[in-house]
This record gives C-alpha cells, sequence and structure tokens, in this order.
C-alpha cells in the first residue's frame, strides 16, 4: 500500500505547500524590516557627516533615481545632483548632502562635475 491510498497525498502537500508559502512570506517580511533598519542605521551613522565627501561606486540607475554605495562607512544612497550621464559601475567623488534617519534616505551630490573621474581622491578630466 502507498501513502497516496489513504488520500493523504493531497491533503499534506497542500498543507506543505500553504505552509512554505507562509514561509516564504514571513521570511521577505523579515528581510525587508531588515534593510530598512540598515538604511536607518547608516542615515544615523552618517548624519554628523554631512558635507563630507567620498569615494562611491554607482549601483543603480532605475527611474526612481541614480544609486550610488559609499564603501568607508559602507552605505548606499541616493545621487540628486549629477546623475546625468552615469552608469552603473562608474567611480564617483560624492559629496553626502542630506540624511533622513525616520525614512533611510541618504543623499548625495557628485562632487567632480559632468565628467567625474577621479584618481587618488581629486577629480580630472575636462574643467578640472
Amino acid at each position: 500500500m502507498q501513502f497516496s491510498d489513504y488520500g493523504c497525498e493531497t491533503a499534506v502537500t497542500g498543507n506543505l505547500d500553504t505552509s512554505a508559502r507562509n514561509c516564504t512570506l514571513k521570511e521577505d517580511a523579515a528581510r525587508k524590516v531588515e534593510r530598512t533598519m540598515n538604511k536607518r542605521i547608516a542615515a544615523v551613522a552618517l548624519q554628523p557627516r554631512i558635507g563630507e565627501t567620498f569615494a562611491a561606486v554607482v549601483t543603480g540607475v532605475t527611474p526612481k533615481g541614480v544609486f550610488v554605495r559609499v564603501l568607508d562607512p559602507p552605505a548606499e544612497g541616493l545621487l540628486v545632483r549629477g546623475q546625468q550621464g552615469v552608469d552603473v559601475g562608474d567611480q564617483l567623488r560624492v559629496k553626502l548632502v542630506s540624511t533622513d534617519p525616520r525614512r533611510g534616505y541618504i543623499d548625495f551630490a557628485d562632487r567632480c562635475g559632468v565628467r567625474r573621474r577621479f584618481r587618488s581622491g581629486e577629480c580630472f578630466g575636462p574643467g578640472h
């Protein structure tokens, strides 16, 4: 006799599918909360450093905006000025212009301008 002969296979499989879906939803929600808290912590940590310049890499170009990641300290934020013509992977010098810890927002501006290449922390290229 097999498990399916008792009519249990469908009931057990259905419950497992429901449980698995529920676990996945809970894990997704937990990851979302963790990401939000990490963003808020970074915004709090960077707040006293508004006005400072950081080395950054463009991590995303979307309809919502251009996102950059600074490595020291590790944080990601929106490039609110100087985003025209950048592409994923571009290295920039960015200035921290604002943070909003309640929302987890960090805003940067491109320090070097249109030809945003830099070496050893200094801008170079046309106009520099």
